[in-house]
C-alpha cells in the first residue's frame, strides 16, 4: 500500500511538473523566445514520462514479493489480514494495494530469570531458557490477534505461570533431585499453552536453579558435615580392616606354627619308632648279657620233643669243681 501511494505521488508530481513547464513555454513563446520555449516543452514531456515510468516500476515491483528463507509473509489490505500466508521464495500479488508483513519462523531463544516458590514456601530462583518458533500457518492469526511482539505478550506471561505451578509441587530439598521431572512437566505445560497461540515449543532448559543465601549456607554446612561423617566412617572401617587383617595374619602364623610342630612331632615319632624297631633285638641282647652270670645252660632241647643233651662245657666245669 505504501509503495502504491508513493507511485501515485510520483505520477501526480510528474503531471504537475508537465503542466507548469507547458505554461512557462507558452509564456516564453509569446515573448518571442522560441528556442527556450521548445526546451520547456521537451522538459514537460520528459517529466511526465519519468513520473509515469517511475510509478509503473513501483507498481510492477510491488506485484512481485520475495520472502527470505526462514520467514513467512502476511498480506494486509486496509487493516484486513489475509488468512493465507506467503511462503518463502518469489510470490506474485496481483493487487498492489496489499502490504506484506514478514514474520520470522526460525527457532528463537527466550531466556529470563524467575522467582518461584517450593511446596514448603522456600524461594527458588530459576534461570529458564525456551527454544520456540512461530508456526508458519498460524502467522496471519498471530499477527492479527497479537502482533509482532508475540514473545513479550504470550511467552513472557506463560513461562512464569507454568514454572511456578510445577515448583510448588516439590519441597525445596527435592527440587534439585527432581530437576529432570520438573523440566518435563514445565515443557508439557508450556507446549500446550503456546500451541493455542500458534507457537511451537522446541525445548525447555532450566539453566540455573538457586535458593536463598541462608538456605544455601545450611545445605553447604550439611554437605560438609556429611563429608566429614563419611570420611570418619571410612577411617574407622580402614582401622577395623587393618586390625582384622593383623589378627587374621597372627592367626595364620599361629596355625602355621602348630602345623609345623605337629609335623615335627610326627617326624620325631616316626624316627623313634623306626629306631626302636631296629634297636630292639640289640637292646634285648644287651640286657640279657647284663643279667647273664657267665653260666651256660646244662641241657638244651631241640625244637621238637627229643632227649635232653648235656652240654660239654658243663661237664668240664663239674670236673673242675670236684678237684
Amino acid at each position: 500500500m505504501a509503495k502504491f501511494i508513493f507511485a501515485g505521488v510520483i505520477l501526480i508530481l510528474g503531471v504537475i511538473i508537465n503542466r507548469v513547464l507547458k505554461r512557462m513555454a507558452d509564456g516564453v513563446a509569446t515573448g518571442r523566445r522560441p528556442e527556450f520555449a521548445r526546451i520547456l516543452i521537451i522538459g514537460s514531456y520528459v517529466s511526465l514520462a519519468l513520473g509515469v515510468l517511475v510509478a509503473a516500476v513501483i507498481v510492477v515491483t510491488s506485484i512481485f514479493v520475495v520472502i527470505p528463507a526462514g520467514q513467512v509473509g502476511v498480506k494486509v489490505l486496509f487493516g484486513n489480514v489475509d488468512p493465507k500466508p506467503l511462503s518463502q521464495g518469489l510470490n506474485i500479488i496481483w493487487n498492489p494495494l496489499y502490504d506484506v508483513v514478514k514474520m520470522d519462523t526460525r527457532v528463537v531463544k527466550f531466556q529470563e530469570k524467575y522467582d518461584a516458590a517450593s511446596k514448603d514456601q522456600q524461594v527458588v530462583h530459576v534461570m529458564m531458557a525456551l527454544n520456540l518458533r512461530l508456526i508458519p500457518e498460524s502467522a496471519p492469526e498471530v499477527y492479527r490477534g497479537i502482533g509482532l511482539n508475540y514473545l513479550g505478550v504470550i511467552v513472557a506471561a506463560a513461562a512464569p505461570e507454568v514454572l511456578k505451578a510445577n515448583t510448588a509441587k516439590h519441597n525445596v530439598a527435592e527440587i534439585l533431585q527432581q530437576r529432570q521431572l520438573i523440566k518435563i512437566d514445565v515443557q508439557k505445560g508450556l507446549t500446550e499453552w503456546l500451541a493455542r497461540y500458534g507457537l511451537e515449543l522446541k525445548e525447555v532448559s532450566l539453566a540455573e536453579i538457586r535458593f536463598d543465601k541462608k538456605y544455601e549456607e545450611a545445605v553447604e554446612n550439611a554437605q560438609i558435615a556429611e563429608r566429614n561423617s563419611v570420611a570418619a566412617d571410612w577411617n574407622a572401617k580402614a582401622k577395623i580392616a587393618t586390625l582384622r587383617g593383623d589378627g587374621e595374619a597372627e592367626l595364620e602364623r599361629a596355625k602355621g606354627e602348630v602345623a609345623a610342630k605337629r609335623l615335627r612331632g610326627d617326624a620325631d615319632e616316626y624316627y623313634n619308632n623306626k629306631i626302636s624297631v631296629s634297636l630292639r633285638p640289640i637292646v634285648i641282647q644287651q640286657q640279657y648279657l647284663n643279667k647273664w652270670d657267665g653260666k651256660l645252660p646244662q641241657f638244651m632241647t631241640g625244637s621238637s620233643q627229643g632227649p635232653l643233651i648235656m652240654l660239654p662245657g658243663n661237664l668240664l666245669q663239674e670236673k673242675q669243681d670236684k678237684k
